[in-house]
């Protein structure tokens, strides 16, 4: 999957979010572009035009001389391979059995306006047979409960105030859960690349759209309260609380709520995967985001909603939904500039509050996190990796490769225990030559660096 993105003067300043081409990943049928989308206008013309075949059928055969050359088998072949439908969803598609219609054929009555009558009935027949197809994949029957290799399946859960929330669910079923949490202006879709690079190894990504983002319901409030309510539901409609702790991956807000989760609830947090999530924003009025005010939240057509957008297209356009009145951005303006405005402020309390091994991957281009803050929360906070890339605050998408690399290995070190004697060992042979204990935080600034094999690359106890 390719990445575009162009440099606009954005809420940050910054070179703009990437977009994926052709478009996130979705299982909603509306959202289909290219070659989806033309396969799902063929389904829908099929399933509209089988049923008045099947009329058409039905007044020829209820003619004399139709009834004269259709034999009894003709009468069940439909009703047979109806049945043969029904029977396969769920299950795969099967060879489909053509005695009735070879039956049909063969009749000795084969002649005038009976013979044509018996062609009719069978490619009725194969037609009625492509029509409930076709219903299947429309309407999901025959779709597979497991999602493909590398596909999403994005489903719902409701909250106790009513609101929808959605997630992706990358799979498999039986993988390790891994939960993913992105940043204002995205969606649970950002982290498809990663799902895909992690999935060899067991993981199971599923990725929330938080409140207001993506398909999920708009809130009345976005405070951190809200948003770790959030998580706690999803936990428990997923099942997961007998799963947990389990490892959480968030970028910018994402990370701020993956930390803050893992603070107020270390029960649930067995790691932390902080992308470009800063401890400390200064706190100014307007916030950065209140740019996004002077837009329409909705628009007729997409491209009337593109051209309202302006110099923030590339940071917008892939978030943009068919919507009841024509098109909406992916988040609404408002929201975001309340859910902005309330991250403003000192985090450093919530960063350090929690014990679990954390990996930081900042980007050495970010204008959200600057450089001497990543290093400075990684020196102090205990069992801290920090890894760098060049890159702005989107490592993940504009660095996808290499930050899988740093994630999985950080991943694969937290399944290597080091031993605590050589922990011990280490301090003192570094008290010994009059040099202080070894910082805590693992430390790699090339472009291209990874951390070391588990045995060294794990910090702390």
């Amino acid at each position: 999957m390719s990445i575009s993105g162009n440099a606009v003067a954005g809420p940050f300043g910054f070179v703009t979010k990437p977009t994926y081409l052709p478009g996130h990943l979705t299982t909603d049928a509306g959202r289909g572009t290219g070659a989806t989308g033309l396969l799902m206008v063929l389904l829908w013309g099929l399933a509209a035009i089988c049923p008045v075949l099947g009329l058409v059928d039905l007044a020829l055969t209820a003619s004399p001389s139709g009834r004269a050359g259709r034999s009894p088998s003709d009468a069940t072949a439909t009703g047979s391979m109806l049945s043969t439908v029904r029977a396969s969803r769920g299950g795969g598609w099967r060879s489909r059995p053509r005695g009735g219609v070879s039956g049909a054929c063969s009749h000795p009555s084969a002649g005038g306006v009976g013979a044509f009558g018996r062609v009719w009935s069978e490619a009725v027949s194969e037609l009625t047979m492509l029509w409930h197809a076709c219903l299947s994949i429309l309407y999901g029957d025959a779709m597979p409960t497991e999602p493909a290799p590398g596909q999403p399946v994005r489903a719902y859960l409701a909250t106790p105030d009513g609101r929808r929330l959605s997630y992706l669910d990358f799979g498999p079923a039986g993988g390790r859960p891994l939960l993913g949490l992105h940043g204002h202006l995205g969606e649970g879709a950002d982290f498809a690349e990663l799902a895909r690079a992690l999935r060899p190894d067991g993981w199971r990504v599923v990725a929330l759209d938080q409140r207001g983002h993506g398909d999920s319901d708009r809130a009345k409030r976005y405070d951190r309260d809200g948003y770790l309510d959030d998580l706690s539901l999803l936990f428990t409609h997923l099942g997961l609380d007998h799963q947990l702790p389990l490892p959480v991956v968030g970028h910018s807000l994402g990370a701020i709520n993956g930390y803050y989760l893992a603070a107020t609830r270390p029960d649930a947090v067995s790691a932390l995967i902080n992308i470009d999530g800063p401890v400390h924003l200064p706190v100014v009025d307007p916030a950065p985001l209140s740019v996004l005010l002077a837009l329409p939240y909705s628009a007729p057509t997409r491209e009337e909603l593109l051209a309202a957008c302006g110099s923030l297209t590339p940071l917008l356009e892939n978030g943009l939904r068919p919507h009841h009145d024509g098109w909406r951005l992916g988040c609404h303006p408002a929201d975001m500039v309340d859910s902005d405005t309330r991250v403003l402020g000192d985090h450093w309390h919530q960063w350090l509050g929690s014990h679990c091994p954390a990996l930081l991957l900042h980007g050495t281009a970010s204008t959200v996190l600057p450089t001497a803050q990543a290093r400075a929360m990684a020196s102090r906070r205990h069992g801290t990796t920090l890894v760098e890339l060049h890159a702005d605050h989107w490592v993940h998408l504009r660095r996808p490769k290499e930050s899988a690399v740093a994630i999985r290995r950080f991943l694969d070190s937290m399944r290597c225990p080091r031993p605590r004697r050589f922990v011990a060992a280490n301090i003192h042979a570094q008290q010994e030559r009059g040099m202080p204990p070894t910082s805590s935080a693992s430390h790699w600034s090339r472009a291209d660096a990874v951390p070391m094999p588990c045995s060294a690359a794990r910090t702390g106890p």
